[in-house]
């Protein structure tokens, strides 16, 4: 009798214990938690990048919407996207990551199979570029065939101006080059974080 209770008691244990630790989820590692909202992750060659858009406090909307689309993010300055505190080891990317990047994937393969006007992406590297636009001096540009990300790297060119990469589509022809759509402090664009592997 007395073993009979200890091996119930052992199997109580066991049982509990299996169950307590099988309702405790294990962060993901496919998500980053930026300012309390989770963004999914991809890795892209040497690097993990965020497969959506920012969408935290600060930044605009296109056209000023006073209605948000979490899928398409806002647009931020330069000391806005300064101002964000990210998890360590990741960063706004500089020039040379979006170099980087590009040497890991194609164009197509960069942007997402929606939200573009003339041709979708294949979005084979699930980077997911949606063409949103950004905002160059006092207007709002791109929508349906440009996606503009902010760099940390300051143009020669435009002293405290960060670069920006940009996905764009000009008739039949699309390209993704480092370029200088962002040029004044209060120019707007998209916002990617990076984690160098």
């Amino acid at each position: 009798m007395k073993k009979l209770l200890i091996l119930t008691l052992v199997a109580s244990a066991t049982l509990f214990s299996c169950s307590k630790s099988s309702n405790t989820k294990p962060q993901s590692t496919n998500t980053v938690t930026i300012n309390g909202t989770a963004y999914n992750t991809v890795t892209i060659g040497t690097q993990t990048w965020t497969t959506v858009n920012y969408n935290g406090a600060g930044g605009v909307n296109y056209n000023n919407s006073t209605t948000n689309n979490p899928t398409y993010g806002k647009l931020y300055t330069l000391a806005e996207a300064e101002a964000i505190t990210v998890p360590t080891g990741w960063s706004l990317p500089t020039q040379n990551d979006y170099t980087t990047l590009l040497a890991s994937s194609s164009t197509l393969g960069l942007m997402a199979k929606t939200s573009w006007t003339t041709s979708e992406g294949t979005n084979a590297s699930s980077f997911n570029a949606l063409a949103v636009g950004y905002y160059n001096q006092s207007s709002f540009y791109g929508a349906g065939t440009d996606a503009v990300f902010l760099t940390s790297s300051i143009l020669t060119a435009y002293p405290g101006i960060p670069a920006s990469f940009d996905i764009y589509q000009d008739g039949s022809t699309t390209s993704a080059i480092l370029t200088d759509d962002v040029v004044s402090v209060t120019d707007r664009a998209s916002i990617r974080f990076v984690k160098n592997n």
